[in-house]
């Protein structure tokens, strides 16, 4: 497919790590979890606090992905093969207890109790990594935030999303990590 319609080198796969921000209010995921538990004053279950992920704010990656977008759309990487993953720092790769505690710097309230998972229902690995030197070496690209940087950025999504509303903060926070 990819030989006969010329798209060699125009199409990729891409994979990040635990993307978090500001918006996010998926189910199950930790951060939203996080925040629905601060702004309603509930106390947050954790399945398993001692598995360690690749905690990264969505900013991060999705320059990643508008960098090799272009470089695509430039022929630059007509001969490297198109899969691609963008992950956080080293220290970044932390687990979800001590995630729960940089939180915790923003609302000392916030509490935590452990939920057995007895049967582990949601067979989860216990530590998740990804390599990204690929998209280092092609893209130039690399992570910058650490991860009390990418609290901060959700704290304050969460706290000014109603006086500023969602597109303003996206917007100022998008400027500041592109300056």
């Amino acid at each position: 497919f990819f030989s006969k319609n010329n798209l060699k080198g125009k199409i990729s796969t891409v994979r990040s790590g635990n993307v978090i921000g500001g918006g996010d209010y998926s189910n199950n995921r930790l951060v939203p979890d996080i925040l629905d538990a601060i702004n309603n004053k509930k106390i947050l279950n954790l399945r398993n606090p001692k598995h360690i992920r690749p905690w990264q704010h969505v900013i991060e990656p999705l320059y990643g992905y508008l960098l090799l977008a272009k470089k695509q759309y430039e022929n630059q990487l007509i001969n490297i093969e198109p899969v691609w993953n963008f992950g956080p720092k080293k220290t970044n790769f932390i687990n979800v207890a001590k995630i729960c505690e940089i939180f915790k710097k923003y609302d000392s309230k916030l509490k935590t109790k452990v939920f057995k998972n007895s049967n582990n229902i949601y067979n989860e690995s216990m530590v998740l990594m990804l390599d990204s030197k690929k998209s280092r070496k092609y893209l130039g690209w690399k992570p910058s935030l650490k991860i009390h940087q990418s609290v901060n950025k959700i704290m304050e999504w969460n706290n000014l999303k109603k006086k500023m509303g969602a597109y303003k903060i996206t917007e100022k926070q998008i400027i500041e990590y592109l300056k």
